[in-house]
């Protein structure tokens, strides 16, 4: 895993294991990442400083976690797991008592990539209850009214920082906007921003992109075109020499 500086071009390895190290997600202050690491076989989470420093355990379960949202506040890591009984399900670690983790959408549908509002107080993520994976909200803490945000099918949400748009990528692989009500909440009409490539077919594990706190720029994930390989030398009319064994002595 590396860390690379977007103004000086420079990167830095902050991870050294030959283990996979994955979805590093910055802590608010910018001062922490938690990432997912199969050193152990299974996807445990683990924090690492955002300079130099070790990595330390934050997680251990018996099942693969993958973290997907850090809350504003600095005090819960949210993550998505998977259960033999339930399936995916969205869970919430206190950062200061991981072990006190407990789920935040569980039902017998997968439910994952939840994303913790800006201002604290909304869930978004992704479920397949409807029989195909779509965008949900809810509150974040107790019950409370829930909105459909995407339609026709979406993964992969994240919010503006006024809370006002919701972002998320359709099937087909386009990056979607939703602007939300700031009175009730109400979510408008899906409107497609631009296309993104080769993301229609993957399953919503993972994040391909990230968007500014005013919802103007976005970093994308591309697929690289052409790989570059080595030259290949052909040799023409070329016949081999049959090696004469050394007289005897």
């Amino acid at each position: 895993m590396r860390l690379l500086d977007l103004v000086r071009g420079n990167d830095v390895r902050l991870t050294t294991s030959p283990a996979t190290d994955a979805s590093p997600l910055f802590s608010p202050d910018g001062a922490r990442i938690v990432f997912r690491s199969n050193r152990e076989r299974v996807h445990d989470l683990y924090v690492h400083p955002a300079g130099a420093g070790q990595d330390a355990l934050f997680l251990k379960t018996p099942l693969a976690k993958y973290p997907t949202s850090w809350s504003p506040d600095g005090s819960l890591i949210v993550y998505h797991t998977k259960d033999a009984r339930t399936k995916y399900d969205i869970w919430a670690a206190p950062v200061d008592r991981p072990q006190d983790a407990r789920p935040l959408v569980q039902t017998e549908f997968d439910e994952m990539q939840g994303q913790v509002s800006p201002h604290g107080g909304w869930l978004a993520y992704v479920s397949e209850e409807s029989s195909r994976y779509e965008v949900y909200v809810q509150p974040l803490h107790g019950p409370g009214r829930r909105w459909q945000i995407s339609t026709g099918g979406g993964t992969d949400p994240k919010w503006r920082a006024d809370e006002r748009e919701i972002f998320y990528v359709s099937p087909d692989g386009h990056l979607m906007a939703v602007t939300l009500d700031p009175k009730d909440f109400d979510p408008g009409r899906p409107q497609p921003l631009f296309a993104l490539r080769d993301v229609a077919a993957q399953a919503p594990f993972s994040s391909v992109y990230d968007v500014q706190p005013d919802g103007q720029r976005f970093l994308v994930r591309e697929p690289i075109d052409t790989v570059q390989t080595l030259p290949l030398t052909v040799l023409v009319n070329w016949s081999p020499q049959r090696r004469v064994p050394p007289a005897p002595r």
